[in-house]
């Protein structure tokens, strides 16, 4: 993986999997990765603070045919309902949430990305 620090926003590139980013309870996030999969790459992404999150997954190209989908996780350990969206992107918001990072799918097939 590939990591650069831009103006307080983490930017990485991921070849493979998965990615896990720690981050303290009630901690401001905001990441933006491009995932490489086989079948294709996406762009991950959350942000966020004080009890209001988002995350979200978009296809920037390859073959794959499949439905993306998000979810977000708690410092406690909770992870959100997965959401799913489209062949193009999936998004979620969530109020009164203590997130501390995201879980993202290019398709069921495909392994999750957590940042």
């Amino acid at each position: 993986m590939i990591m650069k620090k831009l103006v307080g926003v983490t930017v990485g590139v991921v070849f493979g999997t998965t990615v896990v980013f720690a981050a303290p309870a009630h901690a401001d996030i905001n990441r933006f990765l491009t995932v490489y999969r086989s079948c294709g790459t996406n762009v991950v992404s959350n942000g966020g603070s004080n009890g209001n999150f988002w995350a979200q997954t978009a296809k920037d190209g390859g073959s794959c045919q499949g439905i993306l989908s998000v979810a977000m996780r708690a410092n406690d350990g909770y992870q959100s309902p997965r959401v799913y969206g489209s062949r193009d992107s999936a998004y979620t918001q969530l109020s009164n949430f203590n997130a501390v990072g995201s879980i993202h799918w290019g398709c069921n097939s495909c392994s999750p990305t957590v940042i």
